[in-house]
């Protein structure tokens, strides 16, 4: 994965059933101490 600080990373995908292009987008974070991620399709 790409990104511009390493705490956002992206990647260009297909989706079966779908004949455009997306990106899946990770955004890295803490919360109370715990490291998550949240993702979404862009």
């Amino acid at each position: 994965m790409e990104g511009t600080d390493g705490l956002i990373g992206f990647k260009e995908t297909n989706l079966r059933n779908f004949s455009g292009s997306m990106k899946l987008i990770v955004v890295r974070f803490f919360e109370d101490g715990i490291e998550k991620y949240y993702g979404y399709i862009k």
